[in-house]
């Protein structure tokens, strides 16, 4: 029989989580005097497995190669279902200890999807794309998890709320300048982001201001973002 065994870092994310949890419910009231909502309906009842599922079967090859950033506690590396999947994370998860940075710098392979699921600070999601961009095959996937945020309030750099975005939204300016690649919307889960690469990228040495952006700017690129269904993936 399985025994759960109760580990103090068990402990301290049950007690952070409640620590967020009453900070959002003491402040979420008061956000709309201050912060701004996104005109959006994230659909939670479709996850970001069903999403990379859909993809695997897209791409239809089961020697595909996958990369996931930012593993955690498995909760989508253990889904999915490829002989050559490769999880990268800092702390726990996956089958790479390492940083994503330090990853990429020994990395020779190429992959077919990749998603990133680490660091939501913008400067972190900056690399991981770029890295990621640089090692995705042609007609290859990205996809980006918590860049389609609701709420001002949950995109603070410091997380306070028991949901955060952080900035990762804000990689949007970057994708924007980016040539020959197609970028969607899929408004499930916690808010998705699906890169796609018409052909292989060369010039990736982008060099951003990030404090030049803010939310209302996101809320701009909305009015004209693609956004699409997964049906249509």
């Amino acid at each position: 029989m399985k025994t759960n065994f109760i580990t103090p870092d068990y402990l301290y994310r049950k007690f952070r989580s409640l620590v967020y949890l009453l900070i959002t419910v003491l402040i979420f009231p008061f956000q709309s005097i201050k912060f701004k909502k996104a005109n959006l309906k994230i659909d939670k009842s479709i996850s970001r497995i069903t999403v990379i599922k859909k993809l695997i079967k897209k791409i239809n090859n089961q020697d595909s190669n996958y990369l996931e950033l930012g593993c955690d506690l498995d909760q989508t590396f253990s889904q999915i279902d490829l002989k050559n999947k490769i999880g990268v994370d800092p702390v726990r998860g996956g089958n790479i200890r390492k940083t994503s940075d330090n990853f990429f710098k020994d990395n020779t392979k190429e992959f077919d999807i990749i998603f990133i699921d680490g660091s939501h600070l913008i400067e972190d999601v900056h690399n991981d794309v770029i890295n990621s961009l640089k090692f995705l095959k042609e007609g290859g996937y990205v996809l980006l998890d918590d860049v389609l945020p609701v709420y001002e309030l949950f995109t603070l750099r410091r997380r306070v709320t028991l949901k955060s975005h952080q900035d990762a939204y804000k990689i949007i300016f970057l994708l924007n300048q980016i040539k020959n690649i197609e970028f969607y919307y899929l408004p499930y889960d916690h808010g998705l982001g699906l890169i796609k690469v018409n052909k292989k990228l060369s010039d990736l040495n982008f060099h951003i201001n990030y404090d030049d952006f803010t939310f209302s700017d996101y809320l701009d690129n909305l009015k004209k973002a693609k956004m699409i269904n997964i049906n249509d993936l």
